[in-house]
């Protein structure tokens, strides 16, 4: 089990420690501590929290909702400590809030909204979580937020899509990887296939369920192509998605930065196209090219994301769909596989966004 999860009722907890980076247990942890009197307090509202805690154990969702309005709410803020009210103690929780650089702390006494009185007759400034996640506004509630924070909106994402606070967590993250994300594009030529042994269509609960294709690491049209693209001078390396998902967020980040070149399934591993380096070409295998399903609608807003966090800098990302629900390693031909991945640059100072629905198994 978690070990943040372990813990007995009541609180609040240290939850992380940037010191140690350890998670410390109950044994461990002994009477509840009483958080530094300044640190940034952020809950989760009440109508959300049950929304919250079941997506937490997904990778994205907990980047876009926990990692990026934090980090975008730090940086606004003089504070070193964080106390998180509503938020579950997952182990996938951990992973990814530890690259802050900040004390984070269990708020269960926080958990009742904004300027909530204390005993001591003072008020407590609690800010709402600025969730970046493309789920729908599910309560009158949530769509009221949304409404304060951008007008009309059909997500949380459409907001953040607005305010881009995207380059907040990529500078925590550049941080504790040791990259530099934005100073230098990804070595050329070098491409990172991410295979998946075991399809699903009903991958996750049944608010985020979506399809994941199977996409084997010894498919001869795999093997294939990492041999034409060696003999155009690429290096090309596999890595299975479970692999990818057992890492650590800073070993993922730079797993991805290493390449110009990423093909992967529609998987929650594209997450970290997020942070992505200047220059990367990202090709997308997925069951929902052609479709009005949501969770195709959810990674372009990604791109999106990813794209305008360096928009500012003048840097090019890319990304093409290829239709693969039927298909060994998508419905297009070496040719045209080949085609997209060394398609020149466009001149435009904006992202480039393609879409090769078009392409026909032999074009």
């Amino acid at each position: 089990p978690s070990p943040l999860s372990s813990f007995a009722g009541g609180g609040p907890y240290l939850m992380l420690d940037v010191r140690s980076r350890a998670i410390p247990s109950p044994a461990r942890q002994g009477p509840p501590a009483t958080p530094p009197a300044d640190c940034l307090r952020i809950a989760v509202p009440p109508d959300e929290r049950n929304h919250v805690r079941t997506l937490m154990g997904s990778y994205y969702h907990t980047v876009f909702a926990l990692l990026v309005p934090i980090a975008a709410q730090l940086a606004a803020t003089p504070h070193r400590c964080v106390t998180l009210a509503g938020v579950p103690r997952t182990r996938m929780v951990a992973r990814v809030l530890e690259v802050l650089p900040v004390q984070i702390w269990d708020g269960p006494s926080l958990a009742f909204g904004k300027g909530r009185r204390v005993g001591n007759g003072s008020s407590v400034s609690v800010a709402w979580l600025r969730r970046c996640d493309a789920m729908a506004l599910r309560t009158p509630a949530m769509r009221q937020r949304a409404q304060e924070r951008c007008g009309s909106a059909q997500s949380y994402l459409d907001c953040c899509l607005a305010e881009r606070p995207w380059r907040w967590a990529r500078l925590e993250v550049a941080k504790a990887a040791g990259l530099d994300l934005d100073g230098m594009s990804a070595p050329a030529r070098s491409g990172l296939f991410v295979s998946r042994e075991v399809a699903s269509s009903s991958a996750g609960p049944a608010i985020f369920r979506h399809h994941r294709l199977l996409l084997r690491g010894n498919s001869s049209k795999l093997a294939a192509l990492r041999l034409a693209l060696g003999e155009r001078g690429w290096s090309t390396a596999v890595v299975t998605g479970g692999t990818v998902a057992s890492l650590a967020l800073v070993e993922q980040v730079r797993l991805f930065t290493n390449a110009s070149l990423v093909v992967a399934g529609h998987d929650g591993a594209l997450t970290n196209l997020l942070f992505c380096r200047p220059f990367t070409t990202v090709v997308e295998i997925t069951p929902y090219v052609g479709q009005a399903e949501a969770p195709i609608q959810h990674l372009r807003a990604m791109f999106q994301a990813a794209a305008g966090s360096m928009a500012a800098a003048a840097y090019e990302v890319r990304h093409f769909s290829v239709p693969g629900a039927a298909c060994d390693w998508g419905c297009a031909s070496q040719r045209a596989m080949l085609r997209l991945v060394e398609s020149p640059w466009p001149n435009e100072r904006a992202q480039t966004t393609e879409n090769a629905e078009n392409l026909k198994r032999g074009s």
